[in-house]
């Protein structure tokens, strides 16, 4: 019986430090943005040509510009943007290449509508495995426009 109660209360104990290791680690959740807003890279939509979802906040030195778009700015989560040489080329004006990253990846703000309304020269989206979507209940609008 004494082992089976060591047992138990190793088990236990092994429960509570992993649901305390769980809830320690910070979910990074990436911010909704407003339907009309200029905030952050919005006021390029027009210009972005590719979104990259990345598992990096890294922001390199050649970026155009960058933002923090966590949903808190201890988030770590950066938006930047680099210049699109090759379809610059046939533009009349720039167009770039939009990154959002996070080490370890990003969740999805459980509301993300609208978040690439009247991006009108998106043409490509990759990374999406940087970004969990698991507890996102809102799409609505999500690629209107586009």
């Amino acid at each position: 019986m004494k082992k089976i109660i060591t047992l138990f209360a190793s088990m236990v104990l092994l429960c509570v430090f992993a649901v305390t290791a769980l809830a320690s680690e910070q979910v990074k959740v990436i911010k909704h943005f407003d339907v009309d807003t200029t905030e952050a890279f919005y006021a390029y939509r027009n210009s972005i040509v590719e979104v990259t979802f990345k598992n990096s906040d890294e922001v390199p030195e050649e970026a155009f510009k960058s933002w923090s778009v966590g949903i808190t700015p201890q988030m770590e989560i950066m938006a930047w943007m680099e210049r699109n040489s090759e379809e610059s080329v046939n533009a009349s004006a720039d167009r770039y290449n939009l990154y959002i990253g996070a080490d370890g990846g990003f969740d999805a703000n459980e509301n993300m509508s609208w978040f690439f309304k009247d991006f009108t020269n998106l043409k490509k989206i990759s990374g999406l495995e940087n970004m969990e979507t698991e507890f996102m209940t809102n799409a609505e609008g999500v690629f209107s426009g586009c």
